[in-house]
């Protein structure tokens, strides 16, 4: 019966030990899967365009597409103007998208009005459907500066002129009007404007305002208004 004991307890190590390196096994491979570094990954470029810097100047453009946004400030809509050079000597320039964006807020209509007359748009009185298909392909001239952008230099569109006037050196407002020509601004329409209302209106009337040194709307506003005041741009 000793004997018989003895047999028992052997063979059961041996099962116990034949388990344990066959689940080591199991988790080392398991393991080694896992860990594998893959060597490629798949990437569609289809659509995406690489980011050219255009020279400051002026470029020949046509309207790409325009489309109806909703400003996350705001909650107001306003259009995106996608405009493409076109007629550039040096070819990467060709084809590079330069985004303008115009309000819809009656106090800022007349930077798009501006606009339109620039695309040689007719405009009637009164309301009226304005037809974005209709609007693919007119053209003008883009005059472009550069501006900072998270430290990296990036091309803006800061004013337009009539595609007649030729691209070189520059000699006039967007739409051929003088200082004396623009409207007058009340407080009211200033203080109910976006930031990019603003830098709009600081270009347009030439203020000697830099708003990305100022922090907050309110006070960008307060600042607009001081600089249309100094110049008479600011009604009573």
């Amino acid at each position: 019966m000793a004997t018989g004991r003895r047999s028992s307890s052997r063979t059961g190590g041996k099962k116990g030990a034949s388990s344990g390196k066959s689940t080591g096994s199991r988790r080392r491979s398991s393991g080694g899967s896992r860990g594998k570094k893959k060597n490629s990954v798949r990437v569609d470029f289809t659509g995406i365009e690489s980011r050219v810097l255009l020279p400051e100047g002026d470029y020949e453009v046509k309207v790409d597409s325009v489309e109806v946004k909703t400003s996350k400030d705001s909650g107001e809509d306003y259009l995106e103007w996608v405009f493409r050079t076109q007629n550039v000597e040096e070819d990467r320039y060709n084809g590079q998208p330069l985004y303008f964006n115009t309000s819809l807020q009656p106090q800022a209509l007349w930077n798009l009005r501006s606009l339109l007359e620039t695309l040689d748009v007719e405009i009637p009185e009164g309301p009226y459907d304005l037809d974005f298909e209709g609007l693919a392909g007119l053209e003008m001239v883009a005059v472009v500066s550069h501006e900072q952008w998270d430290g990296k230099p990036r091309a803006r569109l800061v004013d337009f002129l009539p595609i007649d006037a030729g691209t070189g050196e520059r000699v006039g407002v967007d739409d051929g009007e003088g200082e004396d020509d623009l409207p007058k601004l009340t407080e009211s329409e200033v203080n109910d404007m976006t930031e990019d209302e603003l830098e709009e209106v600081v270009e347009k009337y030439d203020l000697d305002v830099d708003l990305s040194k100022i922090n907050r709307l309110r006070k960008k506003a307060g600042a607009v208004m001081d600089a249309l005041d100094d110049k008479g741009f600011l009604e009573d």
